[in-house]
C-alpha cells in the first residue's frame, strides 16, 4: 500500500507526466513552466506580475471560436479578504488588473486577434470573482488536438509604488474554477484540474488549505511535505 502512495505522488510531481483534460493556473508561465506561489516584497511593490490560466483539450475540440472562465480570488475561512484586493471599479486597487488573450506563457495561445471582456462580482466578504470571455471571427477558428495543452487567458496584475492599500502581505489563493469552450459542435464545459488549477500569493495556506471553492471542497488539497518527511514515513 505504501509504495503505492509513494507512486501516485512522483506521478503527480513530475513535470512529463501524462494529463487529462482539464485546468491549470500557474504564475509566470503556462502549466508546468510556470509556479504555484508568487512572492512579492510589498515595501517596494513596482512592476507586474502574470498568472497564466490554460486547458489540456479533451477529445473533439473542433472549430474552437471563443471561452468563458471563472476565477475566485479568496482569503481563509473566517477572515476577510483586504483592500489590498479590492479589484473592482471603484474598489482601493480598481484599475490594477488587466486581462491579455493573446500572451501565452510558452504555451500556444488559443485565440488569433481575440476580442475578450471581464468583469469583477464580490462573492462574499471573504472572495472576489473575475468572469471573462473571449471570442475570434468564425474564420479563424482552430481544432485542438486532443492533450495539447493551450493558454485561455493570462490576468496581469499591477504593482505600482504609492497606493496606499492594506493587505498586499497577507496570503490569498486563487482558483481558476470553471470554463467553458465554445466550438463548432457545441459547448465544452471544463471544472477539474489537469495538474493544478489553483495557486497561492505570498505562501497562503500551504498547510491548512484556507479557501474553498462555490461547492465548499477544499481548494488545496495536499499538504506540502519535504522530501525527508516522505523518506522517514516509510524506514
Amino acid at each position: 500500500m505504501r509504495i503505492c502512495v509513494v507512486s501516485l505522488l512522483l506521478v503527480a510531481v513530475l513535470p512529463g507526466a501524462v494529463l487529462g483534460a482539464g485546468l491549470n493556473l500557474s504564475w509566470d508561465g503556462c502549466g508546468a513552466l510556470g509556479t504555484e506561489n508568487k512572492m512579492v516584497p510589498c515595501d517596494s511593490l513596482d512592476g507586474t506580475v502574470t498568472l497564466y490560466g490554460s486547458f489540456v483539450a479533451p477529445p473533439g475540440i473542433t472549430g474552437l471560436y471563443g471561452a468563458s472562465f471563472v476565477v475566485d480570488i479568496g482569503a481563509p475561512r473566517g477572515m476577510t479578504l483586504p483592500p489590498w484586493w479590492d479589484l473592482a471599479p471603484g474598489g482601493c486597487r480598481s484599475g490594477t488588473l488587466s486581462v491579455s488573450y493573446s500572451t501565452g506563457g510558452g504555451c500556444r495561445t488559443a485565440w488569433s486577434s481575440p476580442l475578450g471582456r471581464f468583469e469583477f462580482t464580490r462573492v462574499d466578504s471573504d472572495r472576489i470573482r473575475l468572469e471573462g470571455s473571449v471570442e475570434i471571427y468564425n474564420e479563424t477558428a482552430v481544432d485542438v488536438p486532443e492533450g495539447e495543452e493551450r493558454t485561455l487567458f493570462a490576468i496581469q496584475l499591477r504593482l505600482p509604488e504609492g497606493i496606499a492599500c492594506d493587505g498586499c502581505e497577507r496570503g490569498v489563493c486563487m482558483l481558476l474554477e470553471s470554463a467553458v469552450l465554445f466550438t463548432s459542435t457545441g459547448h465544452v464545459p471544463l471544472d477539474a484540474a489537469a495538474r493544478r488549477n489553483w495557486v497561492t500569493w505570498q505562501q497562503a495556506f500551504v498547510s491548512t488549505c484556507g479557501c474553498a471553492s462555490r461547492t465548499d471542497r477544499i481548494l488545496c488539497p495536499v499538504e506540502h511535505i519535504s522530501w525527508g518527511q516522505l523518506k522517514s514515513t516509510y524506514r
